[in-house]
């Protein structure tokens, strides 16, 4: 029998000679779990860490947004301030403004024309308001944005003859020619008559009035029942050039044709279609007039020779026309020898005192004797 010592039995429990059969397959398996629990770990720690991560940029964004909305806030209430500010400086300039003349008004316009932005005078422009014509039958507005404009606005003080014509002759739903219409006073009052208003046709080829009158027209709500023919009348029809003294909407005393004047000279020669008024009525298949509003500065009787067939027509009623005390004659007897006759006649004076021209009448059939009144 062999006895151990206590140290050769413990070394010999501890150190066996053979390992058993299992134990490399569990050396393994615990060395492969062991890997799997060292990633697992590591993935725990990475994912907490990505989670910080996120949460730490939500906060930041969320920060950001609170400091983004401070600072828009700060700045929204310093622009009101700076508007406040603004707006009551601008009413006491405005304040200070009505307190002056018309005249010093004027002058201070003058003096700060230059300091003016462009976008100043087109936003200026825009916010105009438009002025009533001095019609007391109906409430008429115009566009007025320049000097020949606001002349217009007195229109029918200027001539009450005309005023008196069409309220006199000029019926609901008839037939109107203004030719020569500038801004269209007369073809606004025309077709707002109480009662009922004409139809009218506005002969204009001015560039610059063709403008305001197309305005003219929308303004007083006629598009339906006030027609812009932006051509000129003439005794042919072809292109031609028309020679403006003044660009701006409302002037007058434009000429047609290159031909010399007394009136100064052009500033542009504005190309321009110009038909024979038979011509337009019967290209445009325009309703016949019933009456004629005639005021081309000069050109009456190109006008009138270029409309036998119109002029002749039974339902011409009336024809009211500017004439030159040069062409009394002529023009009375070009106009008479299509069956109208002058009816009444008004002289008027220039600023010099002189009559250069006057305004006749003239209406189809026997209606007494033409009366002549100075103005």
């Amino acid at each position: 029998m062999v006895f151990l010592r206590r140290e050769d039995a413990t070394e010999h429990r501890l150190h066996p000679e053979h390992e058993p059969l299992w134990t490399p397959l569990v050396r393994r398996w615990l060395a492969r779990r062991g890997a799997q629990l060292e990633r697992e770990a590591r993935a725990l720690l990475e994912l907490k860490a990505a989670q910080r991560a996120v949460k730490d940029a939500r906060a930041t964004r969320r920060r950001d947004r609170v400091d983004t909305q401070h600072a828009l806030a700060e700045e929204s209430r310093e622009k009101a301030d700076e508007r406040r500010a603004r707006r009551s400086t601008v009413q006491a300039l405005a304040r200070d403004f009505h307190g002056l003349t018309d005249g010093q008004r004027q002058d201070f316009l003058r003096a700060a024309v230059g300091d003016i932005s462009v976008e100043a005078f087109v936003e200026l422009n825009a916010t105009a308001k438009p002025q009533k014509l001095d019609y007391e039958r109906a409430d008429i507005y115009v566009r007025v944005a320049t000097k020949g404009e606001m002349y217009r606005l007195r229109a029918c003080a200027k001539e009450p003859f005309t005023i008196d014509w069409i309220h006199r002759c000029v019926g609901a739903g008839e037939v109107m020619y203004d030719i020569g219409a500038n801004v269209g006073a007369y073809s606004l009052v025309a077709a707002k008559q109480p009662g009922g208003g004409a139809r009218v046709f506005c002969f204009e080829p001015s560039y610059g009035s063709v403008a305001s009158l197309c305005a003219n027209i929308v303004l007083n709500d006629l598009v339906d029942q006030v027609t812009p023919m932006p051509i000129a009348l003439s005794d042919a029809t072809a292109m031609n050039v028309f020679r403006l003294r003044d660009l701006r909407p409302g002037a007058a005393g434009h000429t047609l044709g290159r031909g010399a004047t007394d009136d100064g000279p052009a500033l542009y020669e504005q190309p321009v279609m110009t038909f024979r008024l038979d011509d337009a009525v019967e290209l445009f298949r325009l309703p016949q007039p019933n009456h004629i509003k005639l005021d081309v500065d000069g050109g009456e009787m190109a006008v009138l020779e270029g409309g036998s067939r119109t002029l002749s027509s039974p339902g011409l009623h009336s024809i009211l026309i500017e004439v030159s005390t040069s062409l009394s004659a002529t023009v009375t007897h070009a106009i008479e020898r299509h069956g109208l006759r002058l009816e009444s006649r008004r002289s008027v004076k220039n600023k010099a005192g002189e009559y250069l021209v006057w305004y006749g009448l003239f209406v189809r059939g026997d209606r007494g004797d033409a009366r002549l009144a100075e103005g």
